[in-house]
């Protein structure tokens, strides 16, 4: 979970980069799903090493159940992404669009892609929880 957060990070800083250089709501779409992924994972992480906890006195069947937060906060982000990424292209859309160094744009996101295509595949699925 480690490795996904630090590509993740990266990732998010080339196409915000990216995004900065040219202008593009296409790389602005692209940069959000990259900080919904870095949250995302980081919350992932804090939900796992919770829900290991034994029950309690204040939870008397144990944590395992905040992985279903987990899941709906992810949706949550989603969402609030979605109506960020549609405002901006509307504004754009009604200010005329100006691009800018869509070359170095283009490669960055393409350095991105390949990265992405890099990370070993991470699941929590495949994790047991609680020995």
């Amino acid at each position: 979970m480690r490795l996904s957060l630090a590509v993740g990070v990266a990732m998010l800083f080339g196409k915000v980069g990216a995004w900065w250089f040219t202008g593009s709501a296409a790389i602005l779409a692209d940069a959000s799903e990259s900080v919904i992924h870095v949250i995302a994972v980081g919350f992932a992480a804090f939900s796992f090493r919770i829900s290991a906890r034994p029950p309690d006195e204040r939870f008397l069947y144990g944590y395992e159940k905040i992985g279903f937060f987990s899941a709906g906060f992810e949706g949550a982000l989603i969402i609030v992404a979605a109506v960020i990424i549609i405002a901006e292209a509307v504004r754009k859309w009604l200010h005329g669009l100006q691009l800018q160094n869509l070359g170095t744009g283009t490669l960055v996101v393409a350095a991105a892609a390949v990265v992405n295509l890099c990370e070993p595949e991470t699941s929590l699925t495949s994790v047991p929880v609680g020995g």
